[in-house]
């Protein structure tokens, strides 16, 4: 046998060797692999059960017991809904008479604070008063008493003594509102509206004021037309005491 052909023998053999041992491989690459256990009957029948009893239980189709057990929980949902805006409207009730109590609280002490004002400003007010119309009554008593010894002289105090009488009557008018001033005042302070009742009193002290200010003027003019008859009479006397 020449070279040649051994060499293409050996060739065939080496290629058939490979081929067989491929194939055998191959027999054994899927003997290995892993083949699912099938189920048992037990497990089918499971399922099968689990799959008739998800199908026949429609949405709406409840056992009795289940229906009731689901009533129950939907008439609690409802009387916790009841009791919660129940108790929403409860305090919020509260809430309002609480704010009201509040404000009720707030006008009362705004009521006092403004009670006290006035009655500090009237009394105050009512003792300026009352010291004028006293050094006015001081004044025209004693210019009634200067008045009746100047007359004695011979002097016209005429004038003089309708000044006196007229301031003599506007200090009696201040004397008659100044001695109601308190009972105006005690009326505005418990009045509901202290403001409203302040300024009714305050017309009350302005009226004093104009009298007080009348007789005031009156004294002056009294004052000054005593004078003037007073020099009047010393001139007249002089007058004829040079002649």
């Amino acid at each position: 046998m020449t070279s040649s052909l051994k060499h293409i023998l050996l060739l065939f053999l080496s290629i058939l060797l490979s081929s067989i041992a491929i194939h055998a491989y191959a027999q054994e690459d899927q003997t290995t692999k892993v083949t699912p256990e099938p189920e048992s009957s037990e497990d089918i029948v499971l399922e099968d059960t689990i799959e008739t009893e998800s199908d026949t239980q429609t949405p709406g189709q409840f056992s009795p017991e289940e229906r009731a057990a689901r009533a129950q929980e939907r008439a609690a949902a409802q009387d916790d809904r009841i009791e919660a805006r129940a108790e929403f409207a409860s305090s919020s009730q509260e809430w309002r008479e609480d704010m009201q109590q509040q404000a009720q609280e707030r006008k009362v002490a705004l009521q006092a604070r403004a009670q006290e004002r006035v009655t500090n400003l009237a009394a105050n007010m009512s003792n300026r008063m009352e010291a004028a119309i006293d050094r006015i009554q001081n004044v025209i008593n004693r210019l009634e008493t200067r008045i009746e010894k100047v007359k004695e002289t011979g002097v016209d105090t005429s004038v003089a003594e309708a000044a006196v009488a007229s301031a003599q009557l506007s200090i009696n008018a201040a004397s008659r509102e100044i001695a109601t001033v308190d009972t105006a005042v005690s009326t505005a302070i418990t009045s509901e509206d202290a403001r409203a009742g302040w300024e009714t009193t305050k017309t009350k002290f302005a009226t004093i004021r104009d009298h007080i200010k009348t007789a005031h003027s009156e004294l002056r003019a009294a004052i000054a037309a005593l004078k003037i008859a007073i020099a009047e009479t010393r001139t007249a006397t002089n007058t004829e005491t040079n002649n």
